[in-house]
């Protein structure tokens, strides 16, 4: 029972670390720092990937991972466009923040 309550707060928190990481990549972005914001969702989604199968094993974890993988690949494929940066910007920060869904 404890380590099921364990993994289910462990989860939560990787949640809340991929949130940041995704409001921080769009912020870096607004800020016209790119390659930075690129990195940060590279590192994050690697991270939370190798946690949540080795340890979490969670499925609202492989959600956001989902949704950030959608978000770097969209700041890659608008990074020359700085008009389709920021709306991705606003849209990611609303779905960060619980406003929108999928």
């Amino acid at each position: 029972m404890r380590q099921s309550r364990d993994l289910a707060v462990l989860s939560k928190v990787e949640v809340v670390r991929n949130a940041g990481a995704l409001l921080a990549a769009m912020k870096l972005r607004e800020g016209g720092r790119i390659d930075e914001a690129q990195t940060v969702l590279a590192e994050r989604i690697e991270a939370s990937h190798a946690f949540n199968e080795a340890e979490l094993r969670s499925a609202e974890v492989d959600r956001i991972l989902g949704r950030l993988g959608r978000v770097h690949e969209e700041l890659v494929n608008t990074a020359a466009s700085w008009d389709a940066g920021r709306d991705l910007g606003l849209r990611a920060s609303l779905e960060a923040l619980g406003y929108i869904g999928e």
